[in-house]
């Protein structure tokens, strides 16, 4: 996490959470940079484990 989180702007993130599947419904642009990276990580370990 800390390495996305280095590597990438909040925009970047959001990005990718969004691009990976993150539904709108809570509105993501107002979490902290944190939350955003751990989602991103929580949606890629769930498509991981589906393959």
């Amino acid at each position: 996490m800390n390495e996305l989180m280095c590597k990438h702007t909040k925009a970047e993130l959001l990005h990718m959470a969004y691009a990976s599947g993150l539904v709108r419904h809570n509105w993501p642009e107002m979490w902290r940079k944190d939350g955003i990276a751990s989602t991103v990580i929580g949606i890629e370990l769930r498509a991981a484990d589906r393959l």
